[in-house]
């Protein structure tokens, strides 16, 4: 199976799956990560939440002031984030952005997981750009260093030494905290994440 089979089949996974997805994360709490990436953000400041999913993270930052903008591959995800919000939410893949020097923050909470490994120099590249000077990113990944494909998705994982190892190819960033969390959801207190906090220079 070729990335490109493997990134469509991980769209139309969410495509088929929103309903059994939107039980499953839209109320889980996020208060802690949201602290982290509140305080290095500008109050009020543009936001644009990466693979936004169902919208749960876009209507909290709304809900705090923000001006955002969301995106997702997934048709579905794009509709239902879109209704919970009441705000425009495009349909775009990660490979697919163009803004530049737009956000103070971006949001990219268990999305760019699904980017595979050969195309992330690319995507960091484009969020950079992105980016103001100052901006901050936020991106979480699965821990490990493996690409899986998976029940009908694509994961590209890392630790710290990989990803670090990629943020030092790409200058105009700065890694500002990394750090391991538990997932939040019930019942998989023994899954862990990568969460990384970047600075544009």
């Amino acid at each position: 199976m070729t990335d490109e089979s493997k990134s469509r089949q991980t769209i139309e996974y969410y495509n088929q799956q929103i309903q059994t997805f939107v039980e499953n994360t839209l109320n889980l709490d996020m208060s802690e990560l949201y602290k982290e990436f509140e305080v290095l953000v500008k109050p009020k400041g543009r936001i644009l939440d990466a693979g936004c999913g169902p919208g749960r993270d876009s209507l909290y930052f709304l809900k705090q002031g923000f001006d955002v903008i969301a995106f997702d591959a997934s048709e579905a995800m794009v509709a239902y984030a879109a209704q919970l919000t009441g705000a425009p939410v495009l349909k775009l893949s990660f490979n697919e952005l163009e803004f530049d020097n737009e956000f103070d923050g971006i949001w990219a909470c268990a999305s760019m997981l699904h980017v595979p490994h050969f195309e992330m120099d690319s995507v960091i590249t484009r969020i950079i750009r992105a980016l103001i000077p100052g901006g901050i990113l936020y991106t979480s990944f699965k821990y490990g260093n493996e690409e899986v494909f998976r029940n009908g998705r694509l994961f590209s994982n890392y630790t710290e030494t990989t990803f670090l190892q990629l943020c030092s190819r790409h200058p105009k960033i700065k890694i500002l905290k990394i750090w391991q969390t538990t997932d939040v959801r019930p019942n998989r207190a023994d899954e862990r994440w990568l969460n990384v906090l970047c600075g544009k220079l």
